[in-house]
């Protein structure tokens, strides 16, 4: 993603209390504002789901993204196994005037029956972002 005029970003490391170890994070600023953060978390389901119940717990319900798709796929037993891929975002927004605070927490998965016959390992990013945007304006 190109940087607008006046914007900076840093590639980082931070401690939190989610995980022992430090987590790879993006943090952009513009006129020295801290504009936008990213944070890999270490490409753990387990990880997004301990994080969105804190933020639900202060912020209330997430508006849910769900554009997984399920595939099913022959097992070496004969049977069949359920096989989703796809992103899974929990997105909460906070009015801030003109500015909206967004909050995406989340999962892309990239699995499939192709890449299980091919012994393929199924893929999964992990994160959450937290920037701005501007608030929408009602046109009446």
């Amino acid at each position: 993603m190109e940087l607008k005029p006046g914007e900076e970003r840093f590639d980082t490391k931070i401690q939190t209390p989610w995980s022992d170890g430090p987590l790879k994070a993006t943090l952009t600023f513009n006129g020295g504002t801290l504009t936008s953060m990213y944070v890999n978390l270490d490409d753990s389901e387990a990880l997004v789901k301990t994080v969105a119940a804190q933020i639900e717990e202060k912020f209330g319900a997430p508006q849910v993204t769900d554009s997984r798709t399920v595939e099913r796929c022959p097992s070496y037993a004969g049977g069949t196994e359920e096989v989703r891929s796809g992103s899974l975002y929990n997105i909460w927004n906070q009015d801030k005037g003109n500015k909206v605070v967004r909050t995406n927490v989340g999962t892309y998965v990239l699995d499939g029956c192709l890449g299980r016959r091919y012994n393929e390992r199924r893929k999964v990013l992990a994160s959450i972002s937290v920037f701005t945007v501007e608030a929408s304006k009602n046109p009446f």
